[in-house]
């Protein structure tokens, strides 16, 4: 895993993420969606390289996301069965 600060990809699959984006203290991950897409995107927080990620918050349409980072990974995409049609277009940054 690298670590990355920003992730582009546009995602039309089921267990499918973006890339782990690392966020550093004090600032905030923010998530862009654009496309047309069904489904219910996660974001994920994952405080150490290689632990069980945590789901934050979920998402059904198009928009801006912001949570505060803390040092820690954050991904977004669609979790198995949670994928219906399209493509979601994601911007992950740190």
């Amino acid at each position: 895993m690298t670590m990355l600060s920003r992730a582009t990809e546009n995602i039309a699959a089921a267990d499918s993420f973006t890339d782990w984006v690392y966020v550093q203290s004090n600032e905030l991950c923010t998530v862009t969606v654009t496309g047309t897409w069904v489904g219910t995107l996660t974001m994920q927080c994952m405080l150490f390289k290689g632990t069980t990620p945590n789901d934050i918050d979920t998402k059904t349409e198009n928009g801006r996301w912001d949570a505060p980072g803390g040092g820690d990974y954050w991904r977004v995409g669609f979790k198995a069965g949670e994928y219906t049609s399209g493509a979601a277009s994601l911007t992950i940054q740190g």
